[in-house]
C-alpha cells in the first residue's frame, strides 16, 4: 500500500519541477564560483566538449549550463554548441559530447507531459552516436524525470542500461533536494567518486527530481538508490487527460539497486550515465531566489562531482 509520506514526496516533486518549467522560473546563480586549484590540461588546451542544443535541451551553454561550462574551461576544456543533428561528420569535431535532457517537443508544446514521450533523436542519430562512442567518442548522457527519461530510453538502451520513464526519489520522505551520501552506502568503488587526490574526494552529491535507470552486465555503478527508493508514474495531470485516478493508484515502483549514475568502457570509448539534470548546474528557482544543486548547501561537492565525470570521460583521472 502507498504511504502518505510517499504520497507527500511524489506531490512535492511534481510541483516543484512542472511549476519551475511552466513558469521558466529558473536562473543562473550570478554568485556562484568554483575554485580549480589544479586544472587537468593547460588552459584551452585540453579536449574539446560539444553540448548537444538541437533536441529542445532545457540546458543550455547560454542558460542553466553556462556555471557547468565555466569549471570545465577553468579545467582547460574547450567547450562550444552543436545546434545540428548528431551526424558523423556533426561528432567528428567532438572528444567529448553531451546530450543534456534532450526532448522531442517543446516545453510550450500542449503535449510535452504526457505520455508515451517519444524519442528526441532519430534512429540515424542514434546510430551515429553508437558507432562515434565505439570508435574512441566520450559521451555525458545526462537526462531526468519524464518526459526527458523516455525522450532518452531508446538510445540509451542500445547503450547499455534500461531507463525507467518515471520520477524517482531516494528516499519517501519528500525532501527536496535529496542528497545521495557515502555513509548511507549509496556509493559505489569508482575513481569518480575517489577524485585524484583527497581534496578532490566526493561524499554527497544533491539532486532534485532525477530518474533512474537498470544497468546492463557492461556498466560500472556509480551512485546506487537504496533499499528506501520508489519511483512513481503521475496519471492525474500534467496533461494526461484522465484526472480521476486518485495518486494511491499511480504506478509505483521499488528501485533498489538502481542507479542514479553509471559508467561504460566500449570498444575505444566512454560513456557516462547520469539520471539527473540538474546535479551540474548552479542555479536559483521561483521568486524566492531558492538554491539549486550547485548553489545549495547540500550540493557543495556536486561541481567537483560533475568535474570528475569530464575527467573520466578524457582519462584525466
Amino acid at each position: 500500500m502507498t504511504s502518505h509520506r510517499q504520497c507527500v514526496s511524489s506531490t512535492v516533486a511534481a510541483i516543484f519541477l512542472a511549476t519551475s518549467y511552466a513558469s521558466g522560473q529558473q536562473v543562473n546563480d550570478a554568485r556562484f564560483h568554483f575554485a580549480n586549484p589544479r586544472p587537468a590540461f593547460p588552459q584551452g588546451e585540453g579536449p574539446s566538449i560539444c553540448f548537444d542544443e538541437a533536441h529542445h535541451n532545457s540546458h543550455t551553454l547560454s542558460q542553466l549550463y553556462a556555471p557547468f561550462a565555466s569549471i570545465l574551461r577553468s579545467d582547460g576544456f574547450r567547450v562550444s554548441r552543436l545546434s545540428r543533428s548528431l551526424s558523423s561528420e556533426a561528432l567528428d569535431t567532438c572528444h567529448i559530447l553531451v546530450l543534456g535532457s534532450g526532448r522531442a517537443r517543446s516545453a510550450q508544446s500542449a503535449e510535452f507531459w504526457s505520455y508515451p514521450h517519444p524519442s528526441a533523436y532519430t534512429r540515424e542519430e542514434v546510430d551515429a552516436v553508437v558507432r562515434w562512442v565505439r570508435s574512441g567518442g566520450a559521451l555525458l548522457f545526462i537526462w531526468d524525470h519524464p518526459p526527458a527519461a523516455g525522450a532518452a530510453a531508446g538510445l540509451a538502451n542500445l547503450l547499455g542500461v534500461q531507463v525507467l520513464d518515471a520520477w524517482a526519489d531516494a528516499t519517501p520522505r519528500g525532501a527536496y533536494p535529496e542528497v545521495f551520501r557515502r555513509t548511507d552506502g549509496l556509493f559505489a568503488d569508482h575513481v569518480i567518486l575517489r577524485g585524484r587526490s583527497p581534496m578532490e574526494r566526493i561524499d554527497s552529491v544533491a539532486t532534485h527530481g532525477a530518474g533512474a535507470f537498470f544497468p546492463s552486465r557492461s556498466i560500472q555503478p556509480v551512485l546506487v538508490y537504496g533499499g528506501e527508493a520508489s519511483a512513481w508514474v503521475r496519471l492525474g495531470d500534467l496533461g494526461q487527460g484522465i484526472p480521476d485516478i486518485p495518486e494511491a493508484e499511480w504506478p509505483r515502483f521499488d528501485i533498489q539497486g538502481w542507479l542514479l549514475a553509471g559508467t561504460r568502457e566500449w570498444d575505444q570509448g566512454r560513456i557516462v550515465f547520469l539520471g539527473d539534470s540538474t546535479a551540474c548546474p548552479a542555479q536559483l528557482y521561483g521568486s524566492e531566489s531558492t538554491p539549486i544543486a550547485m548553489s545549495h548547501p547540500s550540493g557543495r561537492q556536486n561541481a567537483q562531482f560533475c568535474l570528475n565525470l569530464v575527467r573520466w570521460l578524457a582519462r584525466a583521472l
